[in-house]
C-alpha cells in the first residue's frame, strides 16, 4: 500500500495532469461536470433566449417563464441541452488529451510536457471536433426555446421538434446543419486558446 501510495504522489507531483489518467476516466468526468452544470444553464439559456427575441428585462423573463407553467419551463428543451453539456464536455476534453497525448509521444523529445504549437492544434481540433458531434443538438435546443417563446404556452420536447424539423423539410438532414460552418470556424480558434492557456497556467501554479 506505501508503495502504491507513494507512486501515485510522484505521478501526480512530477508535473503534468492527467498524464496518468486513461482517456475513459477523462471522458467520464468531463461529461459528469457537464450533466451537473446543465442543470445551472438550462434556466440560463431559456431566459436568455427569451429576453433576446422578446426584448424584454430579466424581471420580466422570469415572471413570464413562471407564468406558464413554472419551474419546469425552466428546463425547456433539457433533452438537446443535457446531451451538448455532458457528451459535448467529454468529447472536447478526452479529444484534447488524446491529440495532445499523441503528438507529445510522436513529435516531440519525449518529456511530458507538450509545447505550445503542438497544444494549440490539439485544442482547436478538440474544439471543431465537439462542435461537430453536437451541432445538431444544438440547433435543436436552440429552435425549442425560440417556440416556446414566440408560443407562449405551447410546450414542445426536444424529440418532438427533432419531429417537426424533419416533417417540414421533407426529411431533410439540412436544417439541422444551418449555421455549422460559421459555428466550427469560431471555435478552432477559441479552444486553441482557452486549453493551453489552461495547462500552462496550471504547471506555472505547481512551480510558485
Amino acid at each position: 500500500k506505501n508503495t502504491q501510495s507513494s507512486g501515485s504522489k510522484s505521478a501526480a507531483g512530477d508535473g503534468d495532469y492527467l498524464w496518468d489518467d486513461s482517456l475513459t476516466n477523462v471522458a467520464i468526468a468531463s461529461g459528469t461536470a457537464g450533466a451537473f452544470i446543465s442543470l445551472i444553464t438550462s434556466p440560463m439559456q431559456v431566459l436568455k433566449t427569451k429576453q433576446q427575441v422578446m426584448l424584454w428585462d430579466t424581471r420580466t423573463a422570469l415572471r413570464e417563464t413562471m407564468r406558464n407553467g413554472g419551474l419546469r419551463n425552466f428546463y425547456t428543451g433539457f433533452g438537446a441541452h443535457f446531451y451538448c453539456d455532458t457528451i459535448g464536455r467529454a468529447v472536447y476534453f478526452a479529444s484534447y488529451e488524446c491529440m495532445k497525448r499523441h503528438l507529445r509521444e510522436h513529435y516531440h523529445d519525449g518529456s511530458k510536457n507538450s509545447d505550445v504549437i503542438n497544444r494549440m492544434i490539439s485544442a482547436a481540433a478538440s474544439g471543431m471536433m465537439c462542435w461537430f458531434v453536437i451541432f445538431p443538438a444544438d440547433v435543436v435546443r436552440c429552435k425549442v426555446y425560440h417556440h416556446v417563446t414566440t408560443n407562449p404556452g405551447a410546450e414542445i420536447s426536444s424529440t418532438e421538434m427533432i419531429q417537426k424539423m424533419f416533417r417540414e423539410s421533407n426529411g431533410s438532414l439540412r436544417p439541422f446543419t444551418r449555421g455549422f460552418g460559421i459555428t466550427v470556424a469560431r471555435a478552432g480558434p477559441v479552444a486553441a486558446a482557452v486549453l493551453p492557456v489552461y495547462d500552462l497556467t496550471l504547471e506555472w501554479l505547481r512551480g510558485v
